[in-house]
């Protein structure tokens, strides 16, 4: 009877395979990240540090790799020590092309840039999902009033005109509450997973 080996991957999983059994030709099975999940991204305008070799083609989590959600960091705002309800505001951007994918990237860390001068800006993250062509935002705003604010200054209508025969637009808005202070740990998972659930619903 043939031996039976236990090979163990890099995340844990395992896979038999019998030493005299003839290949099959099928490639392991692979499965797509789950809604929210992320990889950090750059500001690409900064100085990239040396890339490291990326994962093998033959590597079974590298499909789930690529349809990741890829998130910045948060970028506080003017008006993050504030606590009181909030309005979230997701902006997701579909390119007709992955060409337009950097530029977008580049528009979107200029004005990431200015969020702590920004008036009722609580904060905001960048996303993007580059496998289907989508970048936008998740920001979080201290009302209506301040998220139009910025929706008017001429850096964003600039970037608007540029991109919109690029791709299509979509917006979600929802109320939510911020307790402020100096560790929102809580209200940016509770966040982040409401806008992570509706950015996967959109696929």
């Amino acid at each position: 009877m043939a031996g039976v080996c236990r090979i163990s991957s890099d995340h844990g999983a395992s896979r038999r395979h019998r030493s005299a059994a003839r290949p099959t030709g099928r490639a392991a099975p692979t499965r797509a990240a789950a809604p929210g999940a992320l990889l950090t991204i750059r500001d690409p305008t900064r100085k990239a540090a040396p890339q490291q070799p990326g994962p093998s083609s033959a590597d079974p989590s590298a499909y789930a790799r690529r349809m990741a959600i890829l998130r910045t960091g948060w970028q506080a705002g003017a008006a993050a020590a504030d606590a009181g309800d909030v309005l979230v505001s997701v902006t997701d951007f579909t390119a007709q092309r992955h060409t337009a994918l950097p530029g977008i990237a580049r528009a979107g860390f200029r004005l990431r840039r200015v969020w702590p001068e920004l008036d009722g800006a609580v904060g905001v993250w960048l996303w993007t999902l580059p496998a289907a062509r989508r970048a936008g935002s998740v920001a979080v705003w201290r009302d209506a009033r301040a998220m139009h604010g910025f929706v008017g200054l001429p850096e964003h209508v600039a970037i608007m005109r540029r991109y919109r025969s690029r791709g299509s637009a979509r917006t979600a808005n929802w109320a939510d509450t911020w307790a402020g202070g100096t560790d929102p740990a809580a209200d940016l998972a509770r966040i982040w997973q409401a806008a992570a659930a509706d950015l996967a619903a959109a696929r």
